[in-house]
Order: structure tokens, then sequence, then C-alpha cells
């Protein structure tokens, strides 16, 4: 996909959603509907299940699909942040060394540029069954803190726990919980 294209797709399938969205009242049901209608071969995993793989040690590669003000607001433990129009080439680099077996979840506000980042990660060669699998976190970090789940602040020997998360922007943000919600710059 050309450079120009991959930065005006999101601009335009929010041109094309939130309409629809905003019509039938944002729900996560609507949300979660229209990204497994759009990246249908791409598997959708919980946050529950995501932290009983965690809890449990399993090889898992946490990949954050937000831009980088987002991500410095709060992110899931250990997550390393990827541009979420990142190239082929950019994701085979990031993903060098990482173990055959490990599962590689993606994740973003709510589950969008994610599934759309997990779909490229599988056109760059990466499994869609078995362990190794690319996934797309459903509900994505808004979910995931929304349940009072972890998620933290900073990096290597700073990290802290974080009471926010970045709304994305004021539509979207209404799917997380207003006591968690960040200030928008």
């Amino acid at each position: 996909m050309r450079p120009a294209l991959r930065l005006l797709l999101p601009i335009l399938v929010a041109a094309l959603v939130l309409p629809a969205c905003r019509a039938q009242s944002l729900s996560w049901r609507l949300v979660n509907a229209q990204i497994a209608r759009r990246h249908p071969d791409v598997p959708q995993t919980t946050t529950a299940d995501l932290a009983a793989r965690l809890g449990r040690g399993e090889p898992v590669v946490l990949l954050d699909a937000r831009t980088p003000a987002e991500y410095a607001v709060s992110h899931l433990r250990g997550a390393r942040r990827i541009d979420p129009n990142a190239s082929a080439d950019d994701i085979r680099q990031m993903l060098a060394g990482t173990p055959d077996s490990a599962a590689v979840v993606v994740y973003c506000s709510v589950g969008w540029r994610s599934g759309d980042l997990a779909a490229r990660i599988q056109e760059a060669g990466r499994g869609t069954s078995g362990r190794g699998r690319v996934e797309n976190l459903r509900g994505s970090i808004f979910a995931w803190a929304n349940e009072g789940r972890e998620v933290v602040t900073g990096a290597g020997d700073s990290v802290a726990v974080a009471r926010l998360v970045h709304p994305f922007d004021s539509t979207w943000g209404r799917l997380l919980r207003r006591d968690l919600r960040a200030p928008i710059d």
C-alpha cells in the first residue's frame, strides 16, 4: 500500500464508521462486530484470555498500535509500541528474533487500528493458527482498563502503574470509563 494511502486510510475508515456508530449509539457490540467483519481472518483474543496467558508466563509479544502520545499516557506492561501504519519491513524488523512459538497480540484503543496492523503482520508472514499466531485484543486497552486491569507508564526501570488511558478522541473515548480518561491535548 502506498504511504500516502496508508496515512489516509484510518481517516477514511473513521469517516465511514463513526457516523454509523453515532447513529446507532456507539457501543462495544457494534464496534466489535465491525472489526470482526473488517478482519474475519484475524483471530480475536479476549482480555480475560490474555490476562490468564500472561499470568501463566506464556510467551506473548504485546504490540501497542497507538501513537507515541497515547502510549506515553499508559500501555500494557511489557508492550512495545509500533506505528499503526507500519510497513511489512518495519513489522519484520520489530519481530526479528521473536520465537515462532510466541503469540503476537496487537492492541490499540478499541481494536480498529490493531486489527488492521494484525492483518498486515499476517501478510508479512506471521501465522494465523496455533502457537505463534497473531491476534487482535478484542476491546484493546479500553476494555482492559475498563475491567480494572493494570496499565503502566514509563519504560525500563521507570515503569509505574498508571491511572489514566489516552481516550484517542472525544467520540471513541466514550467507550472508556470516565474516571480513566486522560485529558486530550
